[in-house]
């Protein structure tokens, strides 16, 4: 169960990350004043953009572990399994 619910958070944090990308790419296609704050420095671009990128580090740590806990269950059953054969 512990391990469905990791993959499960996973899956929802990148929903929420594919979310902010599409807000953001809305945000630039109809807001004439972001996309003139975003071409006056490429500083305030990367700071606008900075949400962005802490959601997709969020993402990719936590399906990261999910991946590193399904692995490691996938070693201790193939333990458990070779244990009881023997």
């Amino acid at each position: 169960m512990e391990i469905a619910y990791v993959i499960g958070n996973a899956n929802a944090q990148f929903v929420a990350f594919l979310l902010m990308c599409f807000f953001y790419i809305g945000a630039i296609l109809v807001s004439e004043t972001f996309r003139k704050i975003l071409g006056q420095s490429i500083f305030v671009g990367l700071v606008a953009g900075s949400p962005i990128l802490i959601f997709e580090l969020v993402w990719l740590f936590n399906d990261l572990f999910a991946k590193r806990l399904v692995r490691e269950h996938g070693k201790l059953l193939k333990y458990r399994s070779r244990k009881n054969v023997s």
